[in-house]
């Protein structure tokens, strides 16, 4: 008779049905990781990594593949002088450009509490 908490033998990673869950590997995806490794080389020789705009269907792994190559340019310098500060902003229940302003200021002010309302674009859109 089973026990609870043993593994069954149906599924090899009862991990991946968990919405945090993310693969080691993405073998239908190596272009489009060599594309995003190649945006953000830059990075890990101290230098600005290129501008990145990941698009398409719903499902398909975009966040997944920017999220492993930034994780992996993390590890990478960890043990160097330069710095890294990755920021994530989900934009699906965002209906403009100022909310995903607002919402980036957000993430990267700490004392910034809530959406800004009321103020212009360029106000919200500073950089320190």
């Amino acid at each position: 008779m089973p026990t609870f908490g043993s593994t069954g033998s149906i599924l090899d990673c009862d991990d991946a049905f968990k919405d945090d869950w993310t693969p080691d590997d993405l073998p239908e995806r190596k272009d489009e990781l060599t594309e995003i490794h190649h945006t953000l080389e830059p990075a890990s020789r101290g230098f600005t990594p290129n501008n990145m705009f990941v698009y398409g269907p719903a499902g398909q792994g975009k966040t997944v593949a920017t999220q492993l190559k930034l994780q992996e340019l993390s590890q990478f310098l960890e043990n160097s002088e330069e710095q890294l500060s990755t920021y994530y902003v989900n934009c699906a229940d965002l209906s403009s450009s100022y909310q995903v302003a607002g919402e980036v200021l957000k993430e990267i002010s700490p004392d910034f509490d809530s959406r800004p309302r009321g103020h212009g674009l360029s106000n919200i859109c500073r950089v320190e």
